[in-house]
């Protein structure tokens, strides 16, 4: 009798194992479909993409002209010093306050 029941108990729980694991196999075969279609979508994107990327890419465009700048002044430059202990160095052309 024991045996019968455990017979019984584990082909039931097999049963339900096997009727779950097509329910979540139906849902993952939708959610593929799905996906499939964006993946699909993605990849005519992506061919757009490139051929507009390949049509820039074949004009011949002329490398920019080098204008050189002078370089920038530091805000906030100490005075210019002969050596240490000495006065500040003076510009020629100023007038000293």
């Amino acid at each position: 009798m024991t045996r019968a029941l455990l017979c019984c108990g584990l082909s039931g729980l097999s049963l339900v194992l096997a009727l779950s694991t097509a329910l979540i196999q139906n849902e993952n075969r939708a959610k593929g479909i799905e996906l499939n279609a964006l993946k699909e979508e993605c990849s005519m994107l992506e061919a757009i993409n490139g051929d507009r990327l390949e049509k820039l890419l074949e004009k011949d465009w002329a490398p920019l002209p080098f204008t050189p700048r002078e370089p920038k002044a530091p805000a906030h430059a100490a005075p210019k010093t002969d050596g240490p202990g000495t006065t500040p160095a003076k510009t020629p052309g100023r007038a000293d306050a």
